[in-house]
């Protein structure tokens, strides 16, 4: 729905394309055109636009305009004054009911989306909008295990989930990454121009921030917080308030505490009820920090977890599995351990041995991240030598 739908790349001169087959080139002429959006009016000076599309001859359709920001209004359009001044040709004066696409000359006036905003929301209807503040933009979401108050501080991206269910998919700067539901019917913008706006839940496609060009650093709480990998390609990170969790291995009830494990996974869920455990009950493979490795069902029904200051409670079913964090690992020695990981893709071949080196010797307090990395990772040469710390790790 952005700019590539007009199918004209801009170029030194403006371009007036007719139909499918007629492209003209030359300079626009105009001071000002006015826009009446369903967010209210605003009016934009001629230069602050990359294109106009017009109604076509098609009363029923709204015109848009695409501005050299990256926003995208829709609309009824006046733009009293527009001409286009063809290359050495004759001037032709424009009618937005009637103009199909209208494409100015490139420009020194072009930004970056991300210049100057917090976020930019996108309809459905295909209009984009820059979020201009913090105060009074949060998005009131829930999970299947509890509230999240989603604002342009914690967010990376908001849209449609990837594998088509319902809901939205939220990232967050935690790492987590989950599917949300917005309860309420409508929602409320900060605008630069438009002020505060007010926009049906329905009718909001997706909201992205920033951070998305450089999300894998935003994972900030990995390594710090449990990482909890959930049914359906979830992931929660937050502070799991449980302090022991229960196994049932070998008839005999183990008390392991959370800050003892490095991982725990899924194996198997329990077909029968042996000492009365339900059949729903999952079965789990914990492995110690001290290398021991424990196997069997817990009674637990679900995990306490903190995310973003809300409590929420996620069965036990649901999980995965779970890499906690490490107990020894400060914020400065995770810093050193992303720092070592950039240089397994040094051009330097004594850089790259180095740092491999010294990752390894982290041993078991790198792994969280070390996989997170792995995970995240598009250089073929940080990823096989990730893959071999690990391996020998394991």
């Amino acid at each position: 729905g952005g700019f590539s739908t007009l199918g004209i790349d801009p170029g030194p001169r403006a371009i007036l394309a007719i139909g499918a087959g007629t492209r003209l080139t030359g300079e626009v002429a105009g001071s000002a055109v006015r826009i009446s959006s369903a967010y209210g009016e605003i009016s934009l000076q001629v230069d602050t636009l990359a294109a106009l599309s017009g109604r076509n001859g098609d009363a029923a359709k709204s015109a848009r305009v695409f501005l050299r920001d990256g926003q995208i209004l829709s609309g009824e359009v006046d733009a009293p004054g527009l001409a286009f001044a063809q290359s050495g040709g004759s001037r032709i004066e424009l009618d937005v009911s009637s103009l199909d696409r209208l494409v100015f000359a490139d420009s020194e006036k072009d930004q970056d989306w991300a210049s100057g905003t917090i976020a930019m929301l996108e309809t459905h209807r295909g209009d984009r909008l820059k979020i201009s503040e913090e105060k009074g933009t949060t998005i009131e979401a829930v999970t299947p295990w509890g509230s999240l108050a989603i604002s342009p501080s914690n967010l990376i991206w908001l849209g449609p989930p990837s594998n088509g269910a319902s809901g939205y998919e939220a990232e967050m700067t935690n790492g987590t990454r989950c599917i949300v539901f917005l309860p309420s019917e409508e929602l409320v913008f900060q605008h630069p121009e438009l002020g505060g706006i007010q926009l049906k839940s329905s009718d909001l496609r997706s909201v992205f921030t920033p951070r998305i060009r450089d999300r894998n650093r935003w994972s900030n709480a990995v390594g710090i917080q449990a990482s909890i990998n959930l049914d359906g390609a979830q992931t929660v990170v937050g502070d799991i308030g449980n302090t022991t969790l229960p196994l049932i291995a070998g008839g005999n009830l183990i008390e392991t505490s959370f800050s003892a494990i490095r991982h725990m996974r899924r194996v198997a869920k329990s077909s029968v009820s042996p000492g009365g455990i339900p059949e729903d009950v999952s079965g789990f493979e914990i492995e110690r920090w001290d290398g021991g490795i424990l196997t069997g069902f817990s009674p637990v029904d679900a995990l306490s977890v903190e995310v973003f200051g809300e409590k929420w409670s996620i069965p036990l079913r649901d999980i995965v599995e779970i890499d906690m964090p490490s107990p020894d690992l400060t914020p400065e020695t995770l810093a050193t351990i992303r720092s070592l990981v950039q240089q397994l893709g040094s051009e330097e071949w004594k850089i790259r041995e180095d740092a491999t080196r010294e990752l390894g010797a982290f041993g078991y307090l790198a792994w969280p991240v070390l996989k997170r990395e792995l995970q995240s990772s598009i250089d073929p040469e940080i990823s096989h030598r990730l893959e071999q710390i690990l391996s020998l790790l394991n």
